[in-house]
């Protein structure tokens, strides 16, 4: 059957044998590509598609489970390296755009749904980008079918990290947890006047902190977040650098590098701190006494006697 393309009978097999439906690709893995349309024209019914696509996994059937299957094993063997990383994933997005290209796509969705859960890794981000397109009723089955698919939780912070905080208020309702829980949570977020300070707060929830410090740096540069604050969470996450190149050019860059300087001082990487404090243009003397915490006389003698360094001669 499966020599003759014929895969809406074999995925009936398949499914009356016990038989992994893996095989159906892993038989003929070039062949199987080639005719990702053809499968999805013969199978046509969305519980089969999603029942092929949820068994998918990155091994090679034929090689495991049922050697031997195959009319010219050798042929195969050269064409194929045997290494099935990947698999799943390849095949997801193979059948994906034949089925979203369909005249009948709306009523395939829930298998474009399980082709992008069943990713490795699952892209629920952009599963919830095609829900968040749909009609009222149809983002309500099609949440459901997601919900189904995969773990609650993951589908809430995926939606949180769309920063669609109705869409999140959705996913909690159909979920187990306590409204006492994440009707508050998301309360707060809403009550919040800054976008940027919301897309922080959530970022940081979500443990994302080079994004979160975009949102920060956003939120301090319209008024919203205090230095200090700022200042903070760089330090927290270590992340002056993707700081000071968001902050390049603006009057409070010099500041950061002091911040940098202090935080690679207390580190005891004296050469490190001294260089973020001379490029502040503004901490000559801790750019000095960071040298000669570091035993580096000669650069910190160099440093103190440069003209406009703050140290008159006496004191060198």
């Amino acid at each position: 059957m499966l020599d003759a393309r014929e895969y809406r009978r074999a995925l009936a097999a398949c499914r009356a044998n016990r038989i992994d439906m893996n095989v159906l690709y892993d038989h003929a893995p070039a062949a199987f590509m080639a005719d990702v349309d053809a499968f999805v024209a013969q199978v046509r019914e969305c519980d089969l598609l999603n029942l092929f696509v949820s068994g998918l996994r990155d091994e090679d059937v034929t090689r495991t489970m049922y050697p031997g299957i195959g009319a010219d094993r050798g042929a195969r063997a050269a064409a194929d390296s045997g290494d099935s990383a990947g698999k799943t994933t390849a095949v997801c997005r193979a059948l994906r755009p034949v089925l979203q290209a369909r005249a009948d796509a709306a009523r395939l969705l829930p298998t474009v749904l399980t082709t992008l859960v069943c990713e490795r890794p699952p892209a629920i981000d952009e599963a919830l980008g095609v829900i968040a397109a749909l009609g009222a009723d149809e983002r309500d089955a099609a949440l459901t079918h997601l919900l189904f698919l995969t773990d609650v939780g993951t589908v809430y912070d995926a939606a949180l990290g769309r920063y669609d905080l109705a869409l999140a208020l959705r996913v909690a309702e159909r979920s187990q947890r306590d409204p006492r829980e994440y009707l508050p949570e998301l309360r707060a977020l809403r009550a919040l006047e800054s976008e940027e300070l919301r897309r922080f707060t959530i970022d940081a929830q979500l443990r994302r902190p080079a994004r979160a410090l975009g949102h920060l740096c956003a939120a301090y540069a319209e008024g919203a977040c205090a230095w200090d604050a700022l200042v903070a969470y760089v330090d927290e996450h270590a992340l002056h650098r993707e700081c000071l190149a968001l902050l390049a050019g603006h009057a409070r860059a010099p500041d950061m590098h002091v911040a940098y300087g202090d935080a690679l001082a207390r580190d005891k990487q004296w050469a490190q701190a001294a260089a973020a404090y001379m490029l502040s243009q503004r901490a000559h003397a801790q750019a000095v006494d960071a040298l000669v915490a570091g035993r580096q006389w000669q650069l910190a003698l160099a440093l103190a006697a440069a003209p406009g360094s703050g140290f008159g001669a006496q004191r060198v």
